[in-house]
């Protein structure tokens, strides 16, 4: 007899506690397989940013992730301050936000060009429309 596993055996899912804190100052609550959080580890990447990553069973979600982003989504970026952590989540939001709080190392955009700018956002949308 086969049993069928259900859920991501390599994610925390529910019933799981939140996972301890870590090093960095990042942390990327993700899923295995999710487009939109890779979309966002592909920018964390391009720009050379340290991080790390939670992996959530899209599944069976943890209760506490709920605390965290109350939609449940993923992916949410996590990042630790002074006054405690602050939470961004939507890929493109993401990713907007780390261009802009890490743009002197790689802009993922012209920052001296508005229009070649405007642009590029433009066929962004356009490509991300064509799901």
């Amino acid at each position: 007899m086969t049993t069928m596993q259900v859920g991501d055996p390599h994610a925390l899912s529910k019933g799981s506690t939140p996972p301890p804190e870590g090093a960095s100052t990042l942390r990327l609550y993700s899923g295995r397989f999710c487009p939109y959080a890779a979309r966002v580890r592909l920018v964390l990447n391009a720009k050379n940013i340290k991080y790390e990553v939670v992996n959530i069973d899209l599944k069976n979600k943890p209760e506490w992730y709920y605390e965290k982003n109350a939609l449940g989504k993923v992916p949410l970026l996590e990042i630790k301050g002074p006054s405690g952590p602050s939470f961004i989540s939507e890929s493109l939001i993401i990713a907007e936000y780390l261009d802009d709080q890490y743009h002197d190392d790689f802009p993922l955009l012209p920052t001296d060009a508005p229009l070649e700018r405007a642009q590029q956002k433009m066929l962004l949308e356009i490509i991300y429309s064509k799901k």
